[in-house]
């Protein structure tokens, strides 16, 4: 993996918010028992949504959100590139780049977001790409588990049931794609070994692609944990809790979602609480919901 120190991306970021890619430095190489062991094992995820196909006809645009788990203040550097099917639009600020919004798990960090595309300096020729190029500096590991960014995206006029919409999350240096200013990243404030180990596994081990799936109309029904109404549990549906909780408006949950969601305390509403709970099931720490405070 190319990159430069984490030290230089963070003055990089708050001197001016440029490029993060000058004057990339070679990682060292770890063997795979190495990487393995790494103490910190973040995941990146995106998005996994459900849309029932009577919805279009409401409303074509989607938030979708990436996130991260396992790696709360042990971060403080982040290029993450994210690729989207080329059916989807992603919306555009006045400069054309992707009008995402800063998560809370960046609230520490210094943020700025990029078109996706690349130039090939061996091929000669421009890559464009659809998606967003999150990058984040601190001067300190101050990188918070949750969502990093939200952006919207707006569905095809003949999007049907059956669709599915890639959200990728890729890995790239300058081997892939023949320009050493290129490079993903995610590493602590010192570049230290274990920085890099953590940064070897993430994007070795710990990337989770999502998804838009258009579905058929199905009758609502209590999936405890369920907050994003896609069927299953997981991380997706705590970030979509936090997110309910921030922003009721613009990341408004229904009833049934509020109702699946319940699952700490059962009975008592929503909070942050219930967004730890599914995470902790995540993760094995608990084995079943809901959750009781007794």
């Amino acid at each position: 993996m190319k990159r430069i120190t984490a030290s230089a991306a963070a003055a990089v970021m708050l001197s001016g918010m440029c490029c993060l890619n000058a004057a990339a430095a070679e990682n060292s190489a770890f063997t795979q028992d190495q990487i393995n062991s790494s103490d910190v094992k973040p995941i990146l995820s995106m998005s996994e949504i459900d849309i029932p196909a009577d919805k279009l006809s409401e409303n074509r645009t989607v938030n979708i959100s990436l996130s991260v788990s396992g790696a709360s203040k042990k971060y403080s550097t982040a290029e993450v590139w994210t690729i989207f099917d080329d059916r989807l639009v992603i919306n555009r600020a006045a400069d054309g780049k992707p009008a995402a919004v800063k998560g809370p798990a960046a609230k520490y960090l210094n943020t700025a977001f990029g078109i996706t595309d690349y130039y090939n300096k061996q091929e000669r020729r421009l890559i464009k790409q659809n998606g967003v190029r999150f990058i984040a500096a601190c001067g300190n590991d101050y990188g918070l588990d949750g969502v990093l960014y939200t952006v919207q995206v707006t569905l095809p006029e003949n999007a049907a049931a059956g669709d599915v919409y890639p959200l990728d999350i890729v890995y790239m240096d300058s081997d892939i794609t023949g320009n050493p200013y290129v490079f993903s990243s995610f590493t602590n404030i010192s570049n230290s070994e274990d920085g890099q180990l953590m940064e070897a596994w993430t994007f070795q081990n710990g990337l989770h692609s999502g998804y838009i799936r258009i579905v058929d109309d199905v009758p609502p029904s209590t999936v405890l944990g369920d907050a994003n109404l896609d069927g299953k549990v997981t991380v997706a549906d705590s970030v979509a809790i936090l997110q309910h909780i921030a922003n009721k408006d613009k990341f408004g949950l229904t009833s049934q979602a509020l109702e699946n969601a319940d699952v700490y305390n059962r009975g008592d509403g929503i909070s942050a609480r219930d967004a730890l709970t599914i995470q902790k099931l995540d993760a094995g720490v608990i084995s079943s919901l809901p959750e009781s405070s007794e």
